[in-house]
């Protein structure tokens, strides 16, 4: 399991834009070791607590006009 999270971490894309957290995929890639088996050990405790801290998971969206009167939204996720 553990391996899976580096595995992770390392095939994130360079050069993305940072969430409300303010880290980037780059903060993950290049940190220390340990810093990977604190963030396994607590996203162990997420599911063995069935808990999430409240702004764990939010989001903002960004307007991209596609046409005159169109546009799509993207949504800029914390890497967290």
């Amino acid at each position: 399991m553990f391996s899976s999270l580096s595995e992770l971490i390392a095939h994130m894309e360079n050069g993305e834009v940072a969430g409300l957290d303010d880290l980037f995929c780059e903060h993950l890639k290049y940190c220390h070791p340990v810093a990977v088996i604190i963030l396994f050990k607590l996203f162990h405790l997420f599911v063995l607590f069935e808990y999430l801290p409240r702004g764990f998971g939010l989001s903002y969206t960004v307007p991209i006009p596609k046409c005159v009167h169109d546009f799509r939204g993207i949504s800029i996720s914390p890497i967290m």
